[in-house]
């Protein structure tokens, strides 16, 4: 993500390349936007007509790397994105994400069903961001919660308030960037 954090808590958001301003219904946009690791399941099979959702769903990845200390969806390229996206928020169907089938790239894809782990794997960091990240990282762009909706939620006005950005932890730099810099070093030539 284009999120800069600095060792002092300091956040600024960068690159705005590819931002529009919203432009009303239907409105048909590049489906090639996003980061890989925080693009949303819709954008990975080739839906043109999005709204603010997808940048929901970033906010979801990025909640999810604060809590894990690192990527949480590291795909190697689109489809195992998708894949990945699929073992931690389940495979897609008519009741969570109707007419995912009928998506442009729907039929690249070939996965194996799986459940919903959002709220067993994150709920030892702490139940209530557990329940966040749940609501975030959900496969219908129309069910995520909104940014304001986020907002309220119970667990930015629980114990343990937010901390001081001289409390904040350290974390290593962490990029998509530099993971395909190495593995491009590690292949034969």
């Amino acid at each position: 993500a284009n999120l800069l954090i600095d060792n002092e808590g300091v956040l600024q958001i960068a690159d705005f390349g590819l931002a529009r301003g919203i432009e009303g219904e239907n409105k048909e946009y590049t489906n090639c936007v996003v980061t890989r690791w925080y693009r949303p399941p819709e954008l990975l099979l080739g839906e043109r007509k999005y709204t603010t959702a997808i940048d929901v769903w970033g906010v979801g990845c990025v909640f999810g790397e604060l809590l894990k200390s690192r990527p949480i969806l590291q795909g190697q390229d689109d489809i195992d994105q998708l894949v990945r996206i699929f073992n931690l928020c389940g495979s897609p169907s008519e009741e969570n994400m109707p007419n995912w089938h009928q998506l442009p790239d729907a039929a690249k894809v070939k996965f194996e069903n799986s459940e919903r782990r959002i709220i067993e794997e994150y709920t030892k960091f702490d139940p209530l961001a557990a329940d966040l990240l749940d609501k975030l990282l959900v496969l219908d762009p129309t069910k995520r919660l909104t940014a304001l909706e986020a907002l309220e939620h119970d667990y930015f006005y629980s114990t343990p308030l937010p901390a001081k950005p001289s409390e904040m932890p350290k974390y290593e730099s962490s990029h998509e960037f530099d993971r395909r810099k190495k593995a491009q070093k590690q292949q034969p030539r």
